[in-house]
């Protein structure tokens, strides 16, 4: 979110998006796996922010973490460096693909919802 903002979860620019998609080495053309292991299903709007900015092969894991560990599939603990085994080279042209599709103002959520 946009930290600047007096808004609460406010989107953040693209700027502060690349920015930190570099810092943790997450490519615009990565394979991008999400989970979630609140309960809460905020994995959603992560996965709308990556593919607002442009990513396309975003995925979420049906389940979440809890699920995927009940089925004994593999985790990682321990202490973990951002971006550590990523490569930083690739691609991280991020955009805003249509604002327009992803985000309305309120007078316009009001209508539809009439």
């Amino acid at each position: 979110s946009d930290a600047s903002s007096d808004k609460p979860n406010r989107l953040c620019s693209l700027e502060q998006w690349t920015a930190h998609m570099q810092k943790l080495h997450i490519r615009r053309t990565d394979d991008i796996v999400l989970y979630d292991t609140s309960g809460f299903h905020t994995v959603c709007r992560i996965a709308l922010m990556f593919r607002y900015f442009g990513a396309q092969r975003v995925r979420i894991i049906n389940g979440g973490l809890k699920k995927w560990k009940m089925e004994g599939k593999p985790t990682f603990a321990g202490p973990y460096i951002q971006g550590e085994g990523l490569a930083s080279e690739g691609d991280y042209s991020y955009h805003v693909v249509n604002e327009k599709l992803f985000v309305q103002d309120i007078q316009t959520v009001h209508e539809a919802a009439k």
